[in-house]
């Protein structure tokens, strides 16, 4: 708000105000970041005012958001994640290297292949259970908000590894029953194991070994939840050793993480106890979650006791353990010979696995430009809102307010049927040419409303007209406008944003 200056404080007549809409979950800084914004708009409408300028255009074309509109939430060992809103979440992988649960070097492209191997996995494995992923490029992958099982899924069907938490760590030292399995003596390093086992770990700042007893028990899972995790898990687990041995691969184990879609997403409801459809998080078969051998080699190799041919970050991981304690003493530096060959490693496998090579190039990606580019050329579901004037932007902003309670990514344009009928012709023509997309018109005209009907005769989506009447008097009168059409002008017109907000969510929940 801005208000003249008198001496009683904050009486002054109000020359300009501007109401901002905040949702129950953003932080201070995220609220902050957004006044701060908003302020610059209010108070250059106020001095045009205050000089009789037109005020109008500058609320007009206010965009959608604030600059910081996708904050960083998270920066993790080897990830950074952005809130996107709409349900969204970023994944920006890194080249951090991470193992005994710390960060212990750079691996040169490391974020690009492991995203593209990532969203290979995910399209393929969609038969056997849904996923969270939406869409990637370079080392970015945006994917729907879940609420994440705090459990880690590891399935085995080799003893093998180096960790603390790794089968042939605890079964060297005579352990036999492991995560409440039981295992026969006579087991050797690298050995095929009977069958495929689940193996889980609590996920956290340090993971530990659970049993399927205390995952229930402690309520991580209800037995449902459970069993439908460990069902899919072995049959993703199953697929991924077939994939893996047609391309002269084995994979030897892996983890999964799982998660639940909110209810509300627009997404029907899936196995479990509870609210929320179960799907795959994460990443899925890459060769920084999953341990990979060659497979035309393993036998020989195993029968003469040596390591099998690797696709993995074990030889970094067994170059730390040979001098010193990795979970408690300093880190020694890892030799660039040793990491350049390990970017190699990553690089083969992507190689080998897709059958195609990734543009090795540096994880230069500007994330708030690859976002935008996102929502404006491949987000699915989107409302086009045209407006004929920028005198409508408060109506324009209510209509925004309640399309974002649903989750609704929005773009507004301000263009005349009238005045500037060629830009209306333009923004058709743009969305007309997506053929993968579900898109709605939302156009805003009062008086001698042409918009709804130019927008409806064109476009070959759905379009509603919402005028900004005044009052019942401007309604009554100028009504006709929109909703009188020719014939194959399909225009819907409805007066309440908060009406077309729920038809426009029904329509999209409909696909």
């Amino acid at each position: 708000m801005v208000h003249h200056i008198v001496e009683e404080m904050d009486a002054g007549q109000v020359i300009e105000q501007f109401e901002i809409d905040f949702n129950k979950d953003e932080t201070l800084q995220t609220i902050e970041n957004k006044v701060r914004y908003y302020e610059k708009f209010v108070l250059i409408n106020a001095i045009n005012k205050v000089l009789n300028k037109v005020t109008t255009t500058v609320l007009g074309v206010i965009p959608e958001k604030p600059p910081d509109k996708y904050p960083l939430v998270y920066k993790g060992t080897v990830r950074d994640v952005y809130d996107l809103n709409y349900n969204l979440i970023a994944m920006v992988q890194t080249n951090r290297q991470s193992a005994f649960d710390r960060h212990i070097c750079d691996i040169p492209n490391k974020g690009t292949i492991l995203t593209d191997v990532s969203a290979w996995w995910f399209d393929k494995t969609r038969h056997i259970i849904d996923n969270h992923y939406v869409y990637s490029k370079d080392n970015v992958m945006i994917v729907r908000k879940c609420i994440p099982f705090k459990i880690e899924v590891v399935v085995r069907g080799y003893i093998t590894g180096s960790t603390s938490t790794s089968l042939w760590t605890h079964y060297q030292k005579g352990v036999r029953n492991y995560c409440g399995i039981n295992f026969r003596d006579g087991l050797v390093k690298n050995q095929k194991l009977d069958y495929n086992v689940v193996t889980p770990t609590t996920k956290g700042d340090v993971d530990e070994l659970i049993t399927e007893t205390e995952i229930i028990d402690q309520k991580y899972m209800t037995p449902t939840e459970w069993a439908f995790v460990k069902e899919k898990a072995l049959e993703l687990f199953n697929f991924g050793q077939l994939v893996a041995s047609q391309r002269n691969l084995i994979l030897v184990d892996t983890k999964y993480e799982f998660g639940k879609i909110p209810d509300g997403d627009g997404v029907g409801a899936g196995a479990g106890d509870g609210a929320g459809q179960i799907v795959l998080i994460d990443e899925i078969h890459t060769c920084d979650s999953s341990r990979y051998w060659l497979k035309d080699t393993y036998k020989e190799r195993f029968n003469n006791n040596q390591e099998p041919e690797r696709f993995d970050k074990d030889v970094i991981r067994e170059y730390i353990n040979k001098r010193c304690n990795p979970y408690k003493d300093p880190l020694p530096e890892i030799p660039q010979e040793l990491i350049m060959h390990t970017s190699q490693v990553y690089n083969n496998f992507h190689n080998i696995l897709l059958s195609d090579s990734v543009n090795l190039t540096e994880n230069s990606t500007n994330v708030t430009q690859l976002f935008d580019e996102y929502f404006n050329d491949h987000h699915k579901q989107i409302v086009i809102i045209v407006a004929g004037s920028e005198r409508d932007a408060k109506w324009i902003d209510t209509i925004r307010s309640e399309l974002n309670k649903f989750k609704i990514y929005h773009k507004t344009y301000i263009a005349s049927a009238h005045r500037n009928t060629q830009d209306v012709v333009n923004i058709i023509k743009k969305y007309n040419s997506y053929n993968d997309r579900q898109i709605i018109f939302v156009t805003i005209a009062g008086m001698t409303n042409a918009l709804g009907g130019t927008v409806a005769a064109q476009s070959k989506y759905p379009t509603f007209t919402c005028p900004p009447f005044k009052d019942t008097n401007d309604m009554q009168v100028n009504i006709w406008s929109s909703i009188m059409n020719p014939s194959n002008v399909p225009t819907m017109t409805v007066l309440q944003p908060m009406n077309l907000a729920i038809a426009i969510n029904r329509i999209f929940m409909s696909y």
